[in-house]
């Protein structure tokens, strides 16, 4: 934008005019002065240092979707400008006003007008906005949770995952206090007209930390975005996601803009609105699994294989070579070249969890060689790792019954089987192996003397 102009975002509550506007006062004084309003907050334009007024008043009957001033309205700037007031920007019943002189008029001079036409402006803005907010925070969250309670450990070991869940929650409690101190508000300031007074004060300082703890809720999950790129697999997904929001909120923005520019009516610019919204959101969600299907086929992002192979019914196959801490010649089985084994590592780590996956597999169809499969979770919270225990059976108990294993291997607390699935409880970690065979004493204790340096 240039040096002369400057951009803030509003972490101001919509309806605390009194230091929206003294804000506004000790902008003017360092040379920056309101030159427009939107949805993405305030633009300032450079000038002189000035001494001025400003005035944040509402206008129910005004819209977003509105492309010039309506009739109301233009008798209302009519009114101000007599009073010695200049209009400078509005976003929808949201106005701004300023003046050069050292004691105007104050604009509004009955309290219940003004606390009429702020709840009308609130109810059309920050209730409706918060509302869908939360619910749409909500929805969000509890599929999240699912997912968490299913599959814990990989979830605790994703730090984007956590931080995620943080960031929900921390927007599903700001928008909720949001509503409720709102509501608070109206109701002590009903209370306070209707003793003769001043609509109440408003928690200016409360809000700017709250809105100040979101915004490091954001950084948080940015940052684990970030950490997130170190993993080749998921850049083109990040990138596909991150993209796919700037332009969903460019084409939103610029429909609404070219609407209003082309001086369509209220309703015709609201519908539009809303067309373009369903539409580049139902493109970019579906838009998503043909490219997450074509990066997973096309193996962008992938490790490299140490070699492909092509087996007797034409398929072929990526054979890894990763570095295992177990491995089924570490049991007692006899591995060959004509099995075309794959060797893969995976491995996630967060301030909660380290998650390791292993697997061993034979590509070659004509192989009678078994597999394995085992998944290493270390938990330093004792209540954590008992959790993530406990939810393992119920997940598992739903496909097989399982039974206690005896005798257990050192180091080990409890033990089950579920079908071919062993889940194994240790002082500091969880085990759950999947071999392709029923695995002797020797062998579970081998596996889990393998795997405790992991």
């Amino acid at each position: 934008m240039g040096w002369n102009k400057k951009r803030q975002l509003i972490w101001y509550q919509i309806n605390d005019s009194e230091a929206i506007a003294r804000h506004m006062e000790k902008m003017a004084a360092k040379g920056w002065h309101l030159e427009k309003t939107d949805n993405w907050g305030w633009r300032f334009q450079r000038g002189e240092p000035q001494t001025v007024r400003y005035a944040v008043t509402y206008f129910p009957d005004a819209s977003i979707f509105d492309a010039l001033p309506t009739g109301g309205q233009a008798a209302y700037f009519g009114h101000c400008s007599a009073a010695g007031w200049e209009y400078v920007s509005a976003y929808g019943p949201i106005q701004y006003f300023r003046s050069a002189l050292p004691d105007p008029a104050p604009i509004e001079t009955n309290e219940w007008e003004k606390l009429r036409a702020v709840h009308r402006s609130m109810k059309k803005t920050l209730v409706l906005s918060n509302a869908l907010l939360i619910l749409s925070e909500s929805l969000s969250l509890w599929s999240r949770w699912a997912s968490f309670r299913l599959f814990p450990m990989r979830s605790l070991s994703s730090s984007s995952d956590i931080s995620l869940m943080l960031l929900l929650v921390t927007m599903l409690l700001y928008c909720a206090g949001s509503l409720t101190d709102y509501f608070v508000w109206y109701i002590r300031s009903k209370r306070s007209v209707a003793r003769g007074g001043t609509c109440a004060k408003v928690h200016t300082k409360a809000h700017r930390v709250a809105g100040l703890i979101l915004l490091a809720a954001v950084g948080v999950e940015l940052f684990a975005l970030v950490l997130e790129w170190a993993n080749p697999a998921m850049r083109p997904i990040l990138l596909y996601s991150f993209g796919g929001v700037a332009l969903l909120l460019a084409g939103t923005q610029g429909m609404l803009w070219l609407l209003k520019k082309r001086g369509c009516s209220r309703e015709a610019a609201r519908w539009g609105f809303i067309a373009a919204c369903v539409v580049l959101a139902v493109l970019f969600a579906f838009g998503m699994v043909p490219f997450a299907r074509h990066t997973v086929q096309s193996g962008v992002g992938q490790k490299t294989p140490a070699y492909t192979y092509t087996d007797s019914r034409g398929w072929t196959w990526s054979i890894h070579r990763d570095q295992l801490p177990l491995t089924l010649e570490d049991l007692g089985f006899l591995v060959t070249e004509a099995d075309h084994c794959s060797y893969g590592l995976e491995e996630k780590r967060s301030p909660l969890a380290a998650y390791t996956e292993l697997s061993q597999w034979a590509m070659s169809r004509e192989s009678s060689l078994t597999g394995l499969d085992c998944q290493v979770c270390v938990i330093s919270w004792d209540w954590l790792r008992e959790w993530c225990w406990q939810r393992l059976l119920v997940f598992y108990d739903r496909y097989s019954p399982y039974t206690y294993v005896q005798p257990l291997p050192e180091g080990v607390i409890e033990a089950r089987r579920a079908g071919d699935t062993y889940i194994l409880l240790c002082e500091d970690r969880v085990l759950t192996v999947f071999p392709g065979w029923e695995m002797t004493a020797e062998q579970l204790e081998a596996i889990v003397l393998r795997l405790s340096g992991v």
